[in-house]
């Protein structure tokens, strides 16, 4: 037989390529599982290298990884978290995912619809060929597995083509997974579909396992594909049969402005007699509770005291008060013994990635914005935090009660919200006859009017006693959900569904913290985040996007000491030269010509005692977690006994006594800076948007 003649030195070379091939081949293999770019705790920058217009407001972003062989990393199914700057320089992060798979090498790629008010938008928006973008991941739930199921049914709207373009591809560029995928695809017009190029394409390509059906609402003339809103009759002609190895996969923006409600019903309708996987990531489901499975970023807004519903299904209810980033505020609930599952959880103010909640039309008369759903919580639910050291501040503005809105809605069941300065809290007051306790607080609001808040049980128990420990450096209280009352003349009384913030201005003395190398930095003078480079360098800053000059901003150690004992926090810019007398370009110059400033910082820091405002916020370095704090706002005494005419200038609180002389209060800080104060927040400089007014 022919192959009997091989020589053995062909056998020998024959062995020795396998040999090769085999080593090469593990080396491949192993050089690519080193260059995964992605890495769930850090974030990462990848240039973008190429923008491509593809419409007006929708544009394709091309990310260059740090080798040409280097792949994202991220698992099919699942999206990355972007960080940027919105139009105020604030920073936001949003979830993307891209269009390019791990056989996409070198690159990946992002499709991004720009919204005129999206503060993620905007950064996308100002993006330049260069420039920098942030990147963690990977997250997300659904992981797509290969041949899991026997068919997708997709139901997209919007830019929630994403996910389902990825999914599909993977799908399909696959030669052994049989999957088939029905994507039903809906737009208000032709111009808003997103990548039709790519998905005709691929129903060009593989049209035995990949069928696309385009939904308009305003289709152009001829169309033949859907118009209005997708119907249970479009799902039935256009997705697979409900059955237990078919899973349906829906994304849709929040909130769908081109979509009725029946786009969602109608799936939840067609997949609940046979019990389907139905894995939904949408803004919006059906008329009764229906589960969502989404990673959606929230910010608490508000929390209520545990009630006892009227309802014989459950005994006990809190209700929450949850916002996004755009301002859209929803209402949720968790009932009975799962209460306590999220005790740790959910803190006012701080924000949170949710997955697996259930929702439900709300009447028209109990709806708190624009959004029409409510949310139900469970311990099926993922809540997890937010990974940030400092929460922004909310997005929008907290608009306060005034006496006359007071007068208008006493003895109504109308929610108030108010903030005040407490001046006195008085003892406790106990009901036998129907086992309640309660605590009057006397509070002067912003136009200095006298008045009574009474805390009624839980109330007093908790926030009473912390505001009764504080009552010696006035407070600043912000109540939600208040209920006017006459009962105590003209009164406001809390109720369950109550939330209270309260402030606290110290009085300390100031001493250098101990071992500081350095009491200034270099900052972006537009977005004055720390950037190490050389002072009055000009660069392009990646966190706000602008062509800027560095600048040096002063940031000193502060010993904080009281009669309770001291703490460390850290004072920034015109707060911290306002105590010491020396500003950040001397204090640069000084480190440039070896001298050594500190004792001239303490002497000077020794000479004040201040009353400042503290913001404590949490911090993790290194794997370990510390509580920190820093100044938002600090008076000198001294400044608070100046004459009439500069307390009248300086300070935004004064009352006049009978003997006509001013006596100045604590200073208290804005509506929003109250509901900074509650958790950290992002912008250390007091609010501008309200101040109180000034006695004549």
């Amino acid at each position: 037989m022919e192959f009997l003649k091989i020589t053995e030195a062909q056998i020998i070379s024959v062995a020795v390529a396998v040999v090769a091939v085999g080593v090469a081949a593990f080396y491949l293999y192993s050089s690519k599982k080193s260059k995964v770019c992605l890495d769930s705790e850090k974030w990462k920058n990848f240039k973008l290298v190429n923008r491509t217009q593809l419409s007006h407001n929708v544009a394709k972003f091309r990310f260059e990884l740090p080798t040409p062989t280097s792949v994202l990393g991220l698992p099919i199914g699942q999206h990355i978290s972007c960080k940027g700057t919105d139009s105020q320089g604030e920073e936001v992060t949003k979830p993307y995912t891209p269009t390019t798979l791990d056989s996409d090498v070198g690159y990946f790629e992002l499709v991004i619809k720009m919204y005129p008010q999206g503060r993620m938008s905007h950064h996308f928006r100002e993006m330049r060929v260069g420039d920098y973008m942030a990147v963690k991941g990977p997250k997300g739930r659904f992981r797509y597995q290969p041949g899991q199921v026997r068919a997708f049914g997709m139901l997209a709207g919007g830019s929630g083509i994403t996910p389902m373009f990825q999914v599909a591809r993977a799908v399909l560029e696959n030669p052994n997974d049989k999957t088939e995928v029905y994507l039903i695809y809906a737009n208000v017009t032709y111009e808003d579909i997103l990548l039709k190029e790519e998905l005709d394409s691929l129903a060009a390509d593989y049209p035995t396992w990949f069928k696309v059906y385009y939904v308009l609402n305003q289709p152009p003339e001829p169309w033949n594909g859907g118009v209005g809103f997708v119907s249970k009759e479009m799902i039935q002609e256009h997705c697979p049969t409900p059955a237990s190895d078919i899973k349906f996969l829906r994304v849709l923006p929040l909130p769908l402005p081109f979509c009725s409600h029946s786009f969602c019903q109608c799936c939840c309708d067609y997949c609940e007699n046979v019990k389907a996987k139905c894995y939904n990531q949408p803004s919006e489901t059906t008329s009764w509770w229906k589960k969502v499975k989404v990673d959606w970023l929230i910010q608490v807004v508000e929390r209520s005291k545990i009630q006892q519903t009227r309802s014989g299904k459950t005994n006990e209810i809190r209700r929450y008060v949850f916002t996004d980033e755009e301002g859209t505020k929803v209402g949720a609930a968790i009932f009975d013994n799962d209460i306590r599952y999220f005790d740790d959880l959910l803190i006012p103010c701080n924000r949170y990635w949710i997955s697996n909640a259930f929702v439900n039309r709300v009447d028209e008369n109990y709806k708190i914005s624009a959004y029409s759903y409510s949310w139900f919580i469970n311990n099926s639910t993922l809540v997890e935090p937010h990974d940030e050291p400092i929460p922004p501040s909310l997005p929008f503005n907290i608009d306060t009660a005034t006496m006359l809105d007071i007068q208008k809605y006493a003895d109504f069941d109308t929610s108030i919200t108010f903030e005040v300065l407490v001046i006195q809290v008085l003892p406790q007051k106990t009901q036998e006859k129907n086992n309640t306790t309660s605590r009057d607080i006397v509070a002067i609001n912003q136009e200095k009017c006298s008045m009574i808040i009474t805390l009624w049980n839980d109330f007093h128990l908790d926030e009473g006693q912390t505001i009764a420990q504080m009552v010696n450096i006035t407070p600043t209280l912000l109540c939600f959900k208040l209920r006017a009352s006459t009962f105590n003349v003209l009164s406001l009384t809390t109720r369950p569904s109550s939330a209270l913030f309260y402030t606290a201005w110290v009085k300390v003395k100031t001493t250098l913290a101990p071992s500081q190398s350095a009491f200034w930095f270099a900052t972006c003078n537009n977005c004055q985040k720390s950037i190490n480079d050389d002072v009055g360098r000009n660069i392009k800053c990646i966190s706000c996007n602008q062509n800027v000059k560095l600048e040096a901003r002063t940031r000193i150690l502060l010993e904080l000491t009281d009669s309770t004992g001291t703490i460390t926090a850290s004072v920034l810019a015109t707060e911290a030269e306002k105590l010491i007398g020396v500003n950040a370009e001397a204090l640069r110059t000084a480190e440039d010509q070896d001298v050594d400033l500190s004792a001239t910082i303490q002497n000077a820091l020794k000479q004040h005692t201040i009353v400042t405002f503290l913001r404590k916020y949490d911090s993790t370095f290194q794997g370990r977690a510390s509580e920190k704090y820093s100044i938002v706002k600090s008076y000198l005494i001294q400044d608070l006994f100046m004459n009439e005419t500069l307390q009248r200038k300086a300070l935004p609180f004064e009352e006049i006594t009978s003997e006509g002389h001013t006596e100045m209060t604590v200073p208290k800080p804005t509506a929003k800076r109250s509901i900074d104060s509650a958790s950290p927040m992002e912008d250390i400089n007091p609010s501008p948007q309200k101040k109180l007014e000034k006695l004549d």
